[in-house]
């Protein structure tokens, strides 16, 4: 026995055992809200479709969790705009020779690297189990030259944070086949049960966990076989952390809660209404009769059916169609009242309720302003857990994976023999739309003001506002180039050199006056 090996597969117990209450919330959101997403240990294979989604009589939680998702996607990390760009740290390499072009080629091989590694597809379903469970999990894999992006089923994984919320560890089960086990690790690798696997079934699924820790400024990695205690298929370490995790709203668990959590009554109550509206209508279509006893073996209910019966004898509706058609009628409006809930909840009406760059013609930059930072408001905390932790962490990764396959551009000679540090400035549709919303709110101060000044003839109305502090956040929020806008320290030596020419100048006229004078 392996005491390294029992010492992980405690380790992996341990986080198993602190993930428990937060699994048994995830089932039922599972079952209600996203079936086609999440998977457990005791869930069978890959392959077997989830009873409860075979179940589930209405899809519109579901609909809105990929609408929400979408919504996300296209926000912050749309495939065909610009939402990221690299940049340089220090100002003057900014200014240096062929800096500015060699940033744009980094730039299109980082997006080739995303696009060719299925970033796209798995940060799509990384939004979809960030609203319905209130967390995600992104793994990235350095292949030949480039990179491949996978979202982890919620369920499948387990994770230890730090106090400041970043990983420290990830154990990750998943299920292989003993020819890929071959193929990827080696027979030799294999234990004894697997490898007799290869001759009997090779394609039987075997269960496969993938544990990675931080231990100082290493990146440990262990593959292997689920309960083994002699050795590991594959030990490992990486340059950077592959696993980029994030929660929507932090909880009592490292998983926390979101969206989902907060619907998860709706979604159940969407279902009994939609059962409750399937019955109704099928009593519609198909209503229960009332005959006399004469007409058992007789009675044709087929469409265009006859039945021939004494004229005393008459085939009667057990219901009254009129008012039952109209009972359907509350249903339907409660059905609606509900799918409107989820859409909210589920983020999918943020997207589509006003665009976050364009005003409708027939709303005031007041209202639109309001509107705007609403919609931004709910973002807010999916925001400032997402960038930190999985995009700027998984950029970071991608920029190293390129460098190390030898596919960085070739630095230009202004910049040959110093270290670059490099950072990443986001500018997707809603980190725009996040920086616009100050600089609204500064222009629409500013507008208030100088019609309040232009109304009561009084200018010293200005004295209560900073304008130079508003001209910063301006260009911010618009993303202007900061060499446009001078700093305080500049701007405060120009007005000096000002005031200094219109007093010498004022010095300079008052002499003419007296030699005039005189």
């Amino acid at each position: 026995m392996n005491s390294k090996i029992t010492e992980i597969q405690e380790q992996i117990n341990n986080l198993k055992t602190r993930r428990s209450p937060r699994e048994k919330i995830w089932r039922e959101l599972k079952k209600w809200i996203c079936p086609w997403r999440g998977r457990f240990d005791d869930a069978g294979t890959p392959y077997d479709r989830d009873e409860e989604e075979l179940a589930l009589f209405t899809g519109a939680a579901g609909q809105s969790v990929l609408r929400g998702a979408s919504g996300m996607t296209s926000g912050m990390t749309p495939r065909a705009a610009a939402w990221f760009k690299p940049e340089f740290e220090e100002e003057w390499m900014r200014e240096a020779e062929g800096a500015r072009a060699w940033l744009d080629r980094l730039d299109g091989r980082i997006k080739d690297c995303l696009a060719e590694g299925g970033f796209y597809q798995a940060i799509q379903n990384f939004n979809a189990d960030l609203l319905w469970s209130g967390c995600a999990l992104l793994y990235s894999e350095a292949e030949g030259a480039g990179m491949r992006y996978e979202s982890i089923q919620t369920g499948t994984y387990c994770v230890a944070l730090n106090n400041a919320g970043s990983l420290e560890a990830v154990a990750r089960t998943l299920l292989m086949t003993a020819s890929d086990l071959e193929r990827c690790f080696g027979r030799e690798n294999m234990s004894e049960a697997a490898r007799g696997k290869l001759a009997k079934n090779p394609w039987e699924p075997l269960r496969i966990v993938h544990f990675v820790r931080r231990r100082g400024e290493r990146i440990e990695s262990w593959w292997l076989e689920e309960n083994a205690r002699d050795k590991a298929l594959r030990e490992a370490t990486f340059f950077e952390m592959p696993y980029f995790f994030a929660v929507w709203n932090e909880g009592a668990t490292p998983y926390g809660t979101g969206p989902g959590d907060e619907v998860l009554a709706d979604a159940r109550q969407m279902d009994l209404l939609e059962r409750n509206k399937l019955a109704a209508l099928g009593k519609l279509a198909d209503p229960p009769v009332v005959a006399h006893p004469s007409l058992k073996d007789s009675m044709d209910l087929e469409p265009g059916g006859i039945t021939f019966a004494n004229e005393n004898l008459r085939l009667a509706p057990l219901l009254d169609l009129g008012p039952a058609a109209q009972a359907m009628r509350p249903i339907q409006e409660e059905i609606q009242t509900v799918r409107e809930r989820l859409d909210i909840g589920l983020m999918a009406s943020i997207f589509s309720s006003i665009p976050l760059d364009q005003r409708p013609r027939d709303m005031s930059a007041t209202e639109f302003l309001e509107r705007k930072r609403e919609s931004l408001q709910q973002l807010g905390p999916v925001i400032s857990a997402y960038e930190p932790n999985v995009l700027v962490p998984c950029l970071a990764r991608t920029m190293g994976a390129l460098y190390r396959a030898g596919r960085f551009p070739k630095v230009p000679n202004s910049l040959k023999g110093v270290f670059l540090p490099m950072k990443i400035e986001f500018v997707s549709p809603l980190a725009n739309a996040l920086r616009q919303t100050t600089a609204e709110s500064a222009r629409a101060l500013f507008q208030d003001a100088a019609a309040m000044a232009q109304a009561s003839g009084n200018p010293e109305i200005f004295d209560k506002l900073n304008l130079d502090q508003i001209i910063d956040e301006l260009a911010t929020g618009m993303g202007a180039p900061g060499s446009i806008v001078r700093s305080d320290d500049e701007t405060a030596q120009i007005r000096q050199q000002r005031a200094a020419r219109q007093e010498e100048e004022r010095q300079m006229a008052q002499l003419r006056e007296i030699m005039a004078k005189g």
